[in-house]
């Protein structure tokens, strides 16, 4: 019974304390203006999120690309060796 009369206390307190907010026209206008900066910030986070994945992509593209350039010159560089090694094998019979 005390927790319910002392509920109701704190929440005429806090209504006291801050009804004045609900009918002020510059308290209104704060909120607005948070609410569209809230807004705003959501878009901008979306959007860096969105470039930063075509980033990753773009650079997931280029470095599969150099990779696949340098294991064909590794190919290249093995068969190289490869012949060298038979035709000295060649040269040795």
């Amino acid at each position: 019974m005390r927790i319910d009369e002392l509920e109701e206390e704190l929440t005429n307190q806090r209504q006291s304390k801050t009804g004045w907010m609900k009918s002020d026209p510059k308290i209104n206008k704060l909120k607005s203006m948070q609410s569209q900066i809230l807004h705003n910030v959501e878009l901008v986070q979306d959007r860096t999120a969105r470039i930063m994945q075509e980033q990753e992509r773009d650079l997931l593209r280029a470095f599969r690309a150099r990779l696949f350039d340098v294991q064909t010159e590794l190919e290249k560089e093995k068969s190289k060796k490869d012949d060298g090694a038979i035709a000295w094998i060649e040269r040795s019979r």
